[in-house]
């Protein structure tokens, strides 16, 4: 499970962060939808452009995405409210934490500083969320 004891290292918590991986996420779902799928092939839902390729950061950036949601931070896409739910906030994560011990030595420096970045804020948060 996550710690909850406050983080004594001396980091400096960059409250852009969220705003951050909010324009990135957006800034992928603009992409993936101004894209054209080829003609005579379908993109993944009818009416939608084709999907950017997938990566580690977009696929981090993602998760991120919805520990935020989680976290109360942006709205809930389905239901247009911020709704903190931090069972499940926790449970993402866990998920990314995990997602670092396995992919240990295999990333580039960029997705290595990338996912040390958020997993550092998305902590910080979740303290300061939960308790």
């Amino acid at each position: 499970m996550v710690d909850k004891s406050p983080d004594t290292s001396g980091k400096k918590v960059d409250e852009a962060w969220k705003q951050k991986a909010q324009e990135e996420t957006e800034a992928l779902d603009r992409e993936a939808v101004s894209e054209q799928a080829p003609e005579g092939e379908e993109s993944g839902a009818p009416g939608r452009g084709q999907l950017p390729p997938a990566t580690f950061l977009g696929l981090v950036s993602g998760l991120a995405a919805q520990a935020f949601v989680y976290l109360g931070f942006i709205e809930n896409p389905v239901t247009g409210k911020k709704e903190a739910d931090i069972a499940s906030a926790g449970h993402l994560l866990d998920t990314l934490e995990m997602l670092k011990e396995k992919t240990d030595g295999n990333l580039d420096p960029q997705e290595t500083a990338y996912l040390e970045d958020l997993l550092y804020n998305l902590r910080m948060a979740y303290v300061k969320e939960s308790g």
